[in-house]
């Protein structure tokens, strides 16, 4: 059967509507499955939300692996954290890089954003339509994450200073 028609369409809503009785579990289904670039039903994988599902019950441990991640980068490339964000030329920050290669997530991204405001001055430099799509997909995601960013921050540079 294809998975493309009107009435397999309806079946696959009807079918998700009856197993997720929650409206937060049908919001992070749609989540899981739009923060992967994948627009359409017939796309749709419950894999993807089992893992957004787990990644958001234990968030602060997932931050804290991701900022992990940069620091380990920071201490390759011999960088500072400042650095991360800093565009030469046409060529990407660091720190877009890190998600475009999923080493981080873009829930990582997001919060990080939330926390540092950073995106508006690589908006000024970069002109690129990959970094536009990253950009357009943070500020849409924004409203969706549930950021205490107090405790953000903190978390950010507890692991910036064990290390």
């Amino acid at each position: 059967e294809h998975k493309t028609g009107f009435s397999w369409q309806r079946g696959f809503f009807t079918s998700l509507g009856k197993r997720m009785t929650r409206e937060l579990d049908l919001i992070y289904y749609y989540l899981s499955q739009l923060t992967r670039g994948k627009n359409y039903p017939s796309e749709f994988l419950d894999e993807y939300y089992d893992e957004y599902r787990i990644k958001m019950d234990s968030f602060s441990l997932h931050l804290q692996r991701d900022i992990k991640v940069i620091v380990e980068y920071l201490n390759e490339y011999d960088l500072q954290f400042n650095d991360l964000f800093e565009c030469d030329g046409i060529n990407h920050p660091p720190i877009l890089k890190l998600l475009l290669g999923e080493d981080i997530s873009l829930e990582t991204f997001t919060v990080m954003d939330v926390c540092l405001n950073f995106t508006k001055p690589i908006d000024n430099k970069l002109i690129d339509p990959i970094w536009r799509d990253q950009k357009t997909l943070c500020y849409n995601y924004k409203p969706f994450l549930e950021v205490n960013v107090i405790e953000s921050r903190q978390l950010i540079k507890e692991v910036l200073d064990e290390n």
